[in-house]
């Protein structure tokens, strides 16, 4: 019998793969990857706090106070 192991994508890979395709408004993020506001949130705050990801505030009237999340320029994994 062969041992199967199958390798699960963390949150914090999953996000900045999804953010190499391009910045991305919290409630985009969040619709996307489909997981609870308060898991998006922390995901994002995690990989902020290591320098991955930079975080800009949208000055549109209509998305005023939403975060605009994109990679760092050191941030990609390729």
């Amino acid at each position: 019998m062969t041992r199967h192991t199958t390798r699960r994508m963390t949150r914090q890979y999953a996000a900045i793969r999804l953010l190499e395709l391009g910045p991305l408004r919290f409630p985009e993020f969040a619709a996307i990857t489909g997981w609870p506001a308060s898991a998006a949130a922390a995901v994002l705050q995690h990989l902020r706090s290591q320098g991955l990801v930079v975080s800009a505030r949208v000055s549109a009237r209509r998305e005023a106070g939403t975060a605009v999340y994109r990679l760092a320029e050191r941030g990609s994994l390729t």
